[in-house]
């Protein structure tokens, strides 16, 4: 189900930013949430609207040429902005909708970060972990993993927390058992 949705008062309006575009899912399980996300961030790569809202960040964090750390930092800093919002049932929201609305949880900051990333030509492969909390209950997340280099860095978006801190090293040390796979991008 596709829903147009009219623009907020956030940003002026202009030809570009005239209607949102956000649709409810309800995916079988998380393999299937994970290929539907990379299917709609591979569409975001290519829509002008990513590109615009990721030169805006680079603009507000004054990322320097060719400083891809900067930018990744810039990116999962504007992430992290975002207010998490629990959804039920799951919101599938475009980078530029996610931001207009400033509110999304884990998959669509992740997608956000993903999608600006992989428009500037840096590999970016998302990271699906689920874990049980000590008191029983079964959680899943998303973040993304950004190379730079050799390396792969995580940039958290629901905690603020700096490029490189792990969610999975935290579950390690927590004692916490998950299962994890990845998704490249």
């Amino acid at each position: 189900m596709v829903q147009t949705l009219p623009q907020t008062s956030r940003k002026p309006t202009t030809s570009q930013n005239l209607t949102l575009t956000a649709r409810t899912s309800n995916p079988k399980d998380l393999s299937s949430l994970a290929r539907e996300i990379r299917a709609a961030i591979l569409r975001d790569v290519e829509d002008p609207r990513t590109r615009q809202l990721g030169a805006r960040i680079v603009s507000t964090y004054n990322v320097t040429a060719r400083d891809q750390r900067g930018l990744a930092r810039a990116v999962q800093l504007h992430a992290q902005k975002i207010k998490f919002f629990r959804e039920y049932p799951e919101v599938i929201a475009a980078p530029w909708v996610t931001d207009n609305w400033g509110i999304g949880d884990c998959d669509d900051k992740s997608r956000m970060i993903a999608a600006i990333m992989k428009s500037f030509r840096i590999p970016v492969r998302l990271v699906f972990v689920t874990f049980k909390k000590k008191a029983g209950m079964t959680v899943s997340h998303v973040f993304p993993e950004i190379q730079l280099g050799a390396s792969w860095l995580p940039a958290e978006s629901v905690q603020p927390w700096p490029l490189g801190k792990d969610p999975i090293e935290m579950l390690q040390r927590k004692g916490l058992p998950f299962t994890s796979f990845k998704v490249d991008i």
